[in-house]
């Protein structure tokens, strides 16, 4: 069991949990915060969304950049993409961020974080099942901010190879040569458009790329798509 009781334990550690967690530690209450992902805090944003779809970005934007450098006066010729090192760079960027929320921001403001997957066991009570074992949390109140997950279109599930989400996008290990895509409609839609963005489809991070605007104007799903959860 932990060390005494929590005023609140925040589930999640994306943009909406930790910046819940930080400002209610803040308030003067005392905060656990409990996370699943192995890949560290800061949820889709920062791990597989809004972070590095722009590090990718910024450095699609300066391949385009030295493809022109001529007009500038600028001599650069055989400019050319280190794939491996445009990855390493944004997993960098993703990790140093992901590192400064526990190990700076949580330290700072004296929040609690436990690791695992957490489930809630009847009022004031939320179980963490990690590695060593179960952790019982005592808890006065309970924030779910537990985040996003792809979504799938009716009859093409995601295989990891041929069919990806942005997960697997942000983890490719070569460069993807023809890509059709689907921009999500959601509250991650700026982000889902930055994965999307011409910039990087078609400035050497692809060698190509179609897209899906609408749904209804390519696929005739009738009800299974207007009843598609």
């Amino acid at each position: 069991m932990s060390n005494g009781e929590f005023d609140v334990t925040v589930i999640g550690t994306g943009p909406g949990g930790y910046v819940a967690a930080i400002r209610a530690a803040q308030m003067g209450l005392r905060v656990a915060s409990v996370e699943r992902d192995p890949a560290g805090l800061g949820g889709t944003c920062l791990l597989r969304g809004c972070i590095p779809t722009k590090a990718l970005l910024h450095t699609a934007d300066l391949y385009e950049e030295f493809k022109h450098a001529k007009d500038y006066g600028i001599v650069a010729e055989n400019v050319a993409l280190d794939f491996n090192a445009v990855m390493s760079r944004k997993t960098r960027i993703v990790n140093r961020l992901s590192k400064g929320i526990e190990s700076y921001l949580f330290k700072k403001n004296k929040i609690t974080l436990f690791k695992g997957q957490a489930r809630l066991e009847g009022p004031g009570n939320v179980i963490v099942k990690g590695e060593s074992g179960e952790t019982k949390i005592k808890t006065k109140n309970v924030l779910l901010a537990t985040g996003s997950r792809p979504r799938t279109l009716p009859g093409l599930a995601l295989d990891g190879k041929a069919i990806i989400s942005y997960k697997e996008a942000m983890s490719l290990e070569a460069q993807v040569g023809q890509l059709l895509h689907r921009r999500c409609r959601s509250s991650l839609a700026g982000e889902c458009g930055n994965l999307h963005d011409p910039r990087l489809l078609r400035r050497g991070l692809s060698d190509g790329a179609r897209q899906l605007h609408r749904i209804n104007r390519y696929l005739s799903l009738g009800r299974r798509l207007r009843d598609w959860p």
